[in-house]
């Protein structure tokens, strides 16, 4: 649901969006999976920016999306829990979804 979600998501007027991607990668000299650098417990598979005008100022609002597969949201684990709750109290919108849908109903509300 990635790709289409991404496609929508940047279709739409003064908005950048983006799959974060924090999966471990293979590293065949180690021969094991090994967690990447910027890797961070909890953050959403995509994260955006939208552009928004009062007439006056210009400003981004921060929005992200954990995305589940259908049916899945129960397994929405505590780090992504957690990680959604600072991301809003630091101003950003988020949402916890499991199909394209929700994703394009939520952003016509940010």
């Amino acid at each position: 649901m990635y790709a289409p979600a991404i496609h929508f998501l940047n279709m739409q007027h003064g908005t950048c969006a983006w799959r974060h991607n924090n999966d471990a990668v293979w590293v065949p000299s180690q021969g094991m999976y090994m967690r990447r650098a910027c890797h961070q417990d909890g953050i959403p598979d995509l994260i955006g920016t939208k552009r928004k005008s009062d007439g006056k100022n210009v400003w981004g609002q921060a929005f992200a999306f954990e995305v589940k597969r259908p049916g899945q949201l129960a397994q929405v684990t505590d780090a992504q829990r957690r990680w959604m709750e600072r991301f809003v109290e630091c101003g950003g919108i988020g949402y916890f979804v499991d199909e394209i849908g929700e994703i394009i109903e939520a952003f016509s509300e940010i």
